[in-house]
């Protein structure tokens, strides 16, 4: 049996609905799963009331993927809960989904010199389709700026649009310490040039209390995800697995992508930190 805890829905900036994140999630025979939408738990509060009677594999837990900043530079959490409806989390939530969309709102400004089909009037009405990448990105790909979705990360206005102004991850740690969960650091290689984290920003992250590290992400190589798990074994860290799936046209990754037995002592027990029970039969 195996495990995926970040994938992406349509209530992001993914392609797919929960029907079919569910459907790829049995096929790739993954027992353990969750959904990590960008800002929102829409997408995991969908999943999670379609499957929570079920008393048999897949199993669900909540989550979210959440934009913080730290030294300067955008950096992602991955929070597991299962007080989806909590005030305290939905009002952090939706802060930072308003910066997120002022963002867009900036940078569509800025494109609007450059393209003159484009319109602030029409782009306040649009409704994404359901092309992945989210709103921005969609209408986009609507006006024919974009081919792809996924070529949007790699453009120069993106590059050019600076650091989002995310609260800093001090802050934002302390308002999810009073919420019942676990904080796990999403794909860390992706925050420095050099692909590997050091151990002392490592230690930096873990004196700020996150409970475990996505060790084994797209981003890194086996030795860089054996890296990683060594650190959270050394410190009685979380270790976790995610394909950060977004959709077949949108990144590089797939559901399942590590075929990593939970039966391995380490996954076995952060999952069941994770979950808050004992679900392995």
């Amino acid at each position: 049996m195996y495990a995926d805890l970040h994938i992406h829905t349509q209530d992001s900036d993914g392609e797919c609905d929960i029907f079919t994140i569910l459907s790829k999630v049995k096929a790739k025979e993954v027992s353990y799963f969750s959904i990590c939408d960008h800002n929102t738990i829409a997408g995991s509060a969908k999943m999670y009331e379609y499957l929570k009677d079920e008393k048999a594999p897949p199993f669900f837990i909540p989550g979210v993927e959440i934009s913080v900043l730290h030294n300067k530079r955008e950096h992602h959490l991955l929070f597991y809960t299962y007080e989806i409806y909590n005030e305290d989390l939905l009002e952090l939530l939706g802060e930072i989904k308003t910066i997120s969309e002022r963002q867009d709102l900036l940078m569509l400004k800025k494109l609007k010199y450059h393209y003159k089909n484009i319109s602030l009037e029409e782009y306040e009405a649009y409704c994404a389709a359901n092309g992945g990448g989210g709103k921005l990105v969609s209408y986009l790909l609507h006006k024919n700026i974009l081919e792809k979705a996924n070529e949007y990360s790699n453009t120069y206005w993106q590059k050019k649009e600076g650091v989002r102004p995310y609260p800093d991850i001090k802050e934002v740690m302390e308002r999810l310490e009073k919420i019942s969960g676990k904080v796990i650091l999403a794909h860390p290689s992706s925050y420095c040039k050099e692909g590997q984290l050091s151990i002392p920003r490592l230690d930096e992250l873990k004196e700020l209390r996150i409970d475990g590290i996505e060790c084994y992400s797209p981003y890194c190589t086996d030795e860089l995800c054996a890296y990683y798990a060594h650190y959270c074994i050394k410190n009685k860290m979380i270790i976790t697995i995610g394909s950060n799936f977004h959709g077949e046209g949108l990144d590089f990754s797939e559901i399942g992508k590590y075929k990593i037995s939970i039966k391995q002592k380490d996954i076995r027990k952060g999952l069941k930190k994770i979950f808050g029970g004992d679900l392995f039969c």
